[in-house]
């Protein structure tokens, strides 16, 4: 039972490592980019499609997938997708969103799409480690 409490704890450390890890840089190299004027001539959209629509949700499928293998969590496991979608949701408001009202930049603001957008890739991971075994 030790044993077993161990791997789930090893791969919860895994999974939180892998998202807040990306999360982290991501947020950094934004607000980054913002302070030395590296967004300019249009490169905020590439900053945007890299990472809203790239590597935030394969992190989020990476992170879905180790948190999935662990099947003794049970039930609790359906909560992992919403939790990835809120981490999503908060990135763009705490990047793009007071970018805006800072007056930076001028960005859509988030609305329910954005945390669908942001569940489906960790739903997705879920099911290929449920799939996996």
């Amino acid at each position: 039972m030790a044993e077993k409490q161990h791997g789930i704890r090893r791969r919860f450390i895994q999974s939180v490592a892998v998202y807040g890890t990306v999360w982290l840089v991501c947020f950094v190299l934004y607000w980054f980019g913002l302070a030395v004027g590296a967004f300019g001539n249009g490169m905020i959209m590439g900053y945007t499609l890299l990472v809203l629509y790239c590597v935030l949700p394969v992190a989020g499928v990476v992170a879905a997938f180790l948190l999935g293998r662990s099947r003794a969590i049970g039930a609790w496991l359906l909560i992992v997708p919403i939790v990835i979608a809120a981490l999503y949701t908060f990135f763009i408001m705490a990047t793009f969103g007071l970018s805006t009202a800072f007056g930076f930049a001028h960005i859509a603001p988030v609305d329910f799409g954005t945390f669908i957008f942001g569940f489906i890739p960790a739903a997705l991971g879920l099911a290929i480690a449920w799939l996996v075994g």
